[in-house]
């Protein structure tokens, strides 16, 4: 299957795909899922602590060879309306979830990481229960400690914070 195609196929505006080894889970960037500067935490598997530690989260990506790196890209959004960044997000995560689905059907092993926290139940079984529905859960990039800017810029791809644009990352590692 041509990836990149299906990622094109099913709406992302942009899929490049890299060696693992361009990927780094920086503690800088895992510093910012702390309670005060972040609302997921402590919230359910796919963010800290549930996730692991970051060294966890470089043992993940160490253990792929590949990933496509998959932007989505929407204009005219107003990014002070909570419910249509939600409404967005959501979207974006789909998109991502049936590319990892191909994608692990063929490579019968792939990891997704995307934006944003799990919202994949009502109520998350964290931390006293195993994830209920491990098959379909997934990894935050900020929470693995990846600096989507610069993995972008590592990659060729364009990112940018810019006013009524916003720019939407996943990662599948494969």
């Amino acid at each position: 299957m041509d990836y990149i195609q299906a990622a094109k196929n099913l709406g992302f505006a942009d899929a490049v795909i890299v060696s693992t080894n361009l990927i780094a889970c920086d503690e800088d960037i895992r510093a910012l899922c702390v309670p005060d500067k972040c609302g997921n935490y402590g919230s359910g598997w796919i963010c800290p602590p549930g996730c692991g530690s970051i060294e966890a989260c470089r043992d993940v990506v160490a253990g792929y060879k590949s990933a496509i790196i998959l932007q989505s890209v929407r204009e005219n959004v107003d990014m002070s309306s909570g419910e249509e960044m939600l409404k967005i997000t959501k979207e974006h995560n789909a998109m991502a979830m049936k590319l990892f689905k191909k994608i692990r059907e063929e490579q019968g092993n792939a990891y997704l990481l995307t934006t944003g926290g799990c919202d994949l139940c009502e109520k998350c079984t964290f931390p006293d229960e195993p994830c209920r529905i491990p098959d379909k859960s997934r990894g935050s990039l900020s929470a693995f400690g990846i600096n989507v800017s610069k993995l972008c810029e590592k990659a060729g791809m364009e990112f940018s914070f810019t006013p009524g644009i916003l720019r939407m990352m996943a990662c599948v590692l494969y």
